[in-house]
């Protein structure tokens, strides 16, 4: 999960985490969350566990144009 999401957020600058739905009905989600230099720049991505899962409000739009 780590490799994948450090190749998302280099692609896609604006990204600040990825949630694994993947075991959806086990709470709490793993989310890798990225850190980023002051310019940009993917500098880490951790590892930790979150409740949830869904950025309201972005249902319509999973991959958004402006990355």
């Amino acid at each position: 999960m780590i490799k994948g999401t450090k190749a998302l957020a280099e692609a896609c600058g604006q990204l600040t985490m990825v949630v694994n739905l993947a075991w959806a009905w086990e709470l709490p989600y793993v989310v890798a969350r990225i850190s980023r230099s002051e310019n940009g720049e993917v500098v880490g991505v951790d590892l930790g566990k979150n409740y949830y899962g869904v950025q309201r409000g972005n249902e319509d739009e999973a991959f958004p144009q402006s990355c």
